[in-house]
């Protein structure tokens, strides 16, 4: 395997624009060619790129809390619904109940059979 590419700008902004669409550290790695200990090492070594792709990392969660926010600011009703169901669950969230009736019975059809019969029942297969 070929030598690591160093990390400059153009690979930067290539993890930096790979974390915005949401890719995860293999996949940007992949398209920014480099070896993911490359990325781990110069993370660790350099605090402004370690920042920088946290928040690279969070911007597409960002966008679309956004996005989020300004359909419900516009009177979207069903992203509003959307909303409350999965941040206010206490008070908005529908739960679905499974109610069970009646008698369940299991007849197991091996209860009658000695032990000589369910072994020759295993060996035949």
């Amino acid at each position: 395997m070929a030598r690591p590419k160093k990390m400059n700008d153009i690979v930067v902004g290539k993890l930096e624009w790979a974390f915005m669409k949401g890719f995860n550290v293999c996949e940007a790695c992949d398209y920014a060619e480099i070896h993911r200990d490359t990325y781990y090492e110069y993370l660790n070594k350099n605090k402004d790129f370690s920042d920088k792709m946290k928040r690279a990392q969070t911007a597409l969660q960002r966008r679309a809390k956004i996005n989020l926010a300004e359909k419900i600011e516009h009177g979207d009703l069903s992203e509003s619904k959307y909303y409350l169901e999965r941040k206010c669950k206490d008070e908005f969230y529908q739960k679905q109940g499974v109610e069970l009736s009646g008698k369940m019975e299991f007849k197991n059809p091996y209860a009658e059979l000695t032990i000589d019969e369910l072994k020759k029942l295993v060996d035949d297969g």
